[in-house]
């Protein structure tokens, strides 16, 4: 069969009637740039033409192929039937029957199925276009599920449809295979590549003491570089949990992150009401060589990060130890020195019987000057550091009236460095000698009088008066960096590394003085290190393995400190080990034992961790740890089990170790959606007038997660026992 390819109106009619081809509404000659190809075409009279047989059409960036176009002159509209299909660069729709104006992008599709990018799958009995990205839709499908049967969808009786942006439909119904979950008379539903302002999908959830859970989330993008969250949580109890987030990324270097919480909380189990949590990591120059550095990670009360984490909370974020911030600094920088102002609050909360401490360190202002420079072989760096202290301890007992006690303690604080330092290349080693003098000065400091003098050297002493505290001291030292020594073998290569350190700190008597600041206390020592570093490298395994021991002279008894063993082993992806040793000679016993390993065999992947340190090296009431999990991956289905147990012993042991928490996953995957259960059963200690004892909690999340809409995470459920419990499995 012949293929012909014409012009339409151009070949068959328009060459000689140019100026009657414009289309409706006058004066537009679009037409002009469509092209058709087809095996057959006739035009029986002067206003119809007929393609039939492997129909093309172009126009712009638009196909239409079909089996069939008739082409009405005086309507401007494309008639197409038999395996049509109109396609947009990457979107296409496949129909039975279009009727299609070019000129005007308008158009009927019957029984339609398409695809709108970047993973959109669209089916309907009809689509109207009225636009450019504009489309009504009759009784409706749409999904990210590519198939005849999709894993998810919804379902609708009508929907407006704009392309690149939503598709607004109602009466509509969520679907699982062919099973209806959902319903509701009003949905939106994103179909674009690029973020917008929308609301976030909802979230659900129980708790135990404020009841059932409604979280809405609103997302305004502002510009490329700045977008904004804000949402609340509502409880059947009445509690209304405030949210918002902030983000402006100018640049590599100039970043504004702000995050905050709040909520008037009348299930409070805290001694306050008014709760809140403000995040904000942020930096920016105001100036060619001025910077403002804006840190914080702060709370309303101690029981905040028990009670309200597990709802709303920065991602990653991990506070395991109660220890908050607020920081601002402001820094102007020069070629010999950088000048900066400082205002800091350190704030932790521990537990105590019957209640909880509160302490806080203010450095309100810290006026600073520091510098590193290098001139030639020889290097200096200093720093310069006045601080106005103001320090606070607060025992807080809620259940009992007139308990509570406070101690304050207000001073200044002067601390001046000064370090001079030298790389020198022997050739087969790098020889690296420095000296750093440190002097500080503590003002109008109540603890002076129980300074004891102490006189290590001229350069070396601390001298107190009735109200004032002087410290002299200095550190002096140097390294020996041994050239790497390599060999490559046939199936791996083979470094060493060899490294020797000297430093020599005088010591002094340190009683008194205030540990506040870093730099407060400075530990005497004479000692010297040997490190040994083999590391071995091949295609599909790496193991490194080190050696450190330290010989302090100023010791009195033992002198040799632990000798610190570490191996890390990693084989192809699929099995890795660590291992720590520190083994102390005085005793003849282990100081610590840090132990970690996982391996992946198929669908199964095992990990475990433990750890040990021996009470006279810690500060931590429980000093043994054991962590495991073990998780089995399959095409279509993940699960996971975690357990964490800790407690106190003497030495190397599995035993008096209680159960801190237990977690389960199970999720399903499908290309274009998951969904998941997951168990979490942990310690919970709750204070109140009984004293401090330990029950469980226990919160149930539901996850999922549906391609182009993103996951949905929500608690269940949370429950607490006020029981004692040991230990539960």
């Amino acid at each position: 069969m012949i293929r012909l390819l014409a012009i339409i109106l151009l070949i068959s009619y328009i060459s000689a009637n140019a100026a009657d081809l414009m289309l409706p509404g006058g004066g537009n000659t679009k037409a002009d740039n469509i092209t058709l190809e087809a095996d057959e075409m006739f035009a029986p009279d002067n206003i119809t033409y007929e393609a039939t047989g492997n129909v093309v059409i172009m126009k712009d960036n638009a196909t239409l192929t079909a089996d069939k176009v008739v082409y009405d002159r005086a309507t401007g509209v494309f008639d197409a039937s038999g395996n049509v299909r109109l396609r947009e660069v990457n979107n296409f729709f496949d129909c039975s029957r279009l009727l299609y104006n070019f000129a005007e992008e308008k158009g009927t599709f019957i029984d339609v199925k398409g695809f709108v990018e970047p993973y959109h799958y669209l089916e309907a009995e009809k689509f109207e276009r009225t636009g450019e990205v504009n489309f009504l839709i009759e009784k409706g499908r749409f999904t990210t599920c590519p198939g005849e049967a999709p894993d998810w969808s919804f379902t609708a009786s009508r929907a407006t449809m704009d392309i690149g942006h939503y598709i607004k439909s109602t009466n509509t119904t969520g679907w699982i295979k062919s099973v209806p979950v959902l319903y509701t008379p009003y949905l939106v539903y994103p179909i674009k590549k690029d973020r917008e302002s929308g609301f976030l999908i909802p979230k659900l959830g129980s708790n135990s003491t404020r009841g059932s859970m409604l979280g809405l989330k609103y997302f305004r993008d502002i510009n490329v570089d700045k977008d904004a969250t804000i949402g609340t949580n509502i409880y059947t109890s009445g509690n209304v949990h405030y949210l918002g987030e902030f983000r402006y990324a100018k640049d590599m270097n100039e970043n504004l992150y702000m995050y905050g919480e709040f909520m008037n909380d009348s299930k409070s189990e805290s001694d306050k009401e008014t709760r809140y949590l403000f995040y904000q990591d942020s930096n920016f120059k105001i100036g060619d060589n001025t910077e403002v550095y804006i840190e914080a990670d702060y709370v309303s009360d101690y029981r905040y990060l028990r009670d309200i984490a597990d709802t709303e909370m920065v991602d990653n974020y991990d506070n395991p130890d109660n220890k908050f911030y607020a920081d601002l600094r402001l820094i102007h920088r020069t070629d010999y020195a950088d000048f900066g102002i400082r205002f800091k609050n350190d704030m932790q909360f521990t537990d105590v019987d019957n209640g909880y401490k509160k302490t806080e360190v203010n450095r309100l202002p810290n006026i600073f000057v520091r510098k590193n420079l290098r001139q030639g072989f020889l290097g200096f760096n200093y720093t310069a550091d006045f601080d106005h202290v103001l320090y606070r301890e607060k025992i807080v007992y809620p259940a009992i009236n007139g308990a509570d006690s406070t101690v304050e303690d207000e001073y200044e604080r002067m601390h001046l460095t000064g370090e001079i330092y030298t790389p020198i290349n022997l050739k087969i080693a790098t020889f690296k000698p420095y000296a750093q003098i440190l002097a500080t000065r503590w003002d109008n400091i109540d603890e002076a009088p129980n300074v004891h003098r102490s006189h290590g050297s001229t350069v070396a002493q601390i001298n107190a008066d009735e109200n004032s505290i002087d410290r002299l001291t200095y550190k002096v030292g140097y390294e020996i960096a041994l050239n790497e020594i390599y060999r490559k073998y046939e199936k791996f290569s083979h470094s060493i590394y060899n490294t020797f350190r000297y430093e020599q700190i005088p010591e002094l008597d340190h009683s008194a003085i205030p540990e506040r600041i870093e730099g407060d206390y400075i530990e005497g020592t004479k000692s010297y290190t040997y490190f040994l570093k083999n590391y071995f490298d091949a295609e599909k395994w790496n193991l490194d393995a080190s050696l450190e021991q330290t010989y302090d002279a100023m010791l009195s008894e033992s002198r040799l400190r632990p000798i610190i063993a570490k191996i890390n082993y990693n084989y192809d992806q699929k099995t890795g080990m660590y291992l720590r040793h520190d083994y102390d000679h005085s005793d003849a016993n282990t100081s610590l034992l840090n132990q970690r390993f996982y391996i992946k065999k198929g669908p199964v992947t095992f990990s475990e961790e433990y750890l040990y340190e021996d009470l006279d090296y810690t500060e931590e009431t429980e000093n043994t740890s054991l962590e495991f999990s073990i998780a089995l991956e399959f095409k279509k289905f993940e699960f996971a089990f975690e357990t964490k147990t800790s407690g106190k012993n003497q030495s190397i042991s599995l035993d008096n170790l209680r159960t801190i928490s237990n977690s389960f996953y199970g999720t399903y995957k499908s290309g274009c959606w998951h969904m998941g259960l997951s168990l979490t059963q942990k310690e919970y200690n709750p204070i109140d007038d009984k004293g401090d004892y330990s029950g469980r909690e226990q919160i149930i999340y539901f996850v999922i997660g549906l391609q182009g809409l993103g996951t949905f995470k929500s608690p269940l459920s949370s429950t607490r026992s006020s029981d004692r419990v040991d230990n539960f499995y």
